[in-house]
């Protein structure tokens, strides 16, 4: 992650399976991530993620061309087909037009180079996109490979235009959100963090209980029939609206 320029404490840790809760507190302590979000079902997250996922078609078309030689229409030439061929498979599922968000996509790399990076260039096209693309690039580059060359050619490699529609079930995880507005009752079992510790008695939440806004400071144990959930000594942790444990 660092070696392509992501530092891993600008980002969120979120564990998932059956083990992956138990295990993600104390790997954001090494790893000096400060945020963890424990899904509302991390044991099926993946299921949970293909209901939730939006409706999404994409088309791509080669377009090797020299940047200094490309121009609006010739970008409109190519994405109009991309576009058709995306609006027409939104229609065979069912999908209003007016719900559809577009986005272009396109592949960009220094002449010379055996790689591309990958360049949003926005919703929609107008005379700004092209020089906008370019900038983004050697931002991007910069940021991917911790430098870049504004003086150098640049040159296009691939195209895409993707249609999506975000799903209405988004709203139903914060629907769904149950939990009593009382303060849960835990129970308490033994639990050995470290050796010099040893064991003490650590309070015990069953998820279902936990209402949205509720706090608490580990050491803790979360239950949930498809995982568990361990909060380390001194982490804070509170539910938010959508029922997940930050």
């Amino acid at each position: 992650s660092i070696k392509r320029g992501h530092d891993p404490r600008d980002f969120v840790l979120i564990p998932f399976g059956g083990a992956g809760p138990l295990q993600g507190g104390r790997l954001a302590e090494n790893a000096s991530i400060n945020r963890i979000l424990v899904a509302p079902t991390p044991g099926v997250l993946s299921a949970m993620g293909l209901m939730l996922a939006p409706i999404q078609h994409e088309a791509l078309a080669s377009f090797e061309t020299a940047a200094a030689s490309v121009d609006l229409k010739q970008l409109q030439g190519v994405f109009g087909p991309l576009d058709e061929q995306c609006a027409q498979k939104m229609k065979n599922d069912g999908v209003d037009p007016a719900e559809t968000y577009k986005e272009y996509f396109a592949e960009v790399r220094y002449v010379g180079q055996s790689h591309q990076l990958e360049i949003s260039m926005g919703s929609s096209l107008g005379a700004s996109s092209l020089p906008d693309a370019i900038q983004l690039f050697h931002d991007t580059h910069l940021a991917s490979y911790n430098h870049n060359d504004p003086d150098a050619d640049c040159e296009f490699v691939m195209l895409r235009a993707i249609h999506r529609r975000d799903p209405p079930e988004k709203s139903l995880l914060e629907a769904g959100v149950k939990g009593s507005n009382k303060d849960p009752v835990p129970t308490s079992r033994k639990l050995c963090l470290t050796a010099a510790d040893g064991f003490e008695d650590v309070p015990v939440y069953e998820r279902s209980t936990l209402s949205v806004g509720f706090e608490l400071t580990g050491p803790a144990i979360v239950e949930q029939a498809d995982t568990t959930t361990l909060i380390y000594r001194d982490h804070r942790a509170r539910v938010d609206q959508f029922g997940n444990i930050i």
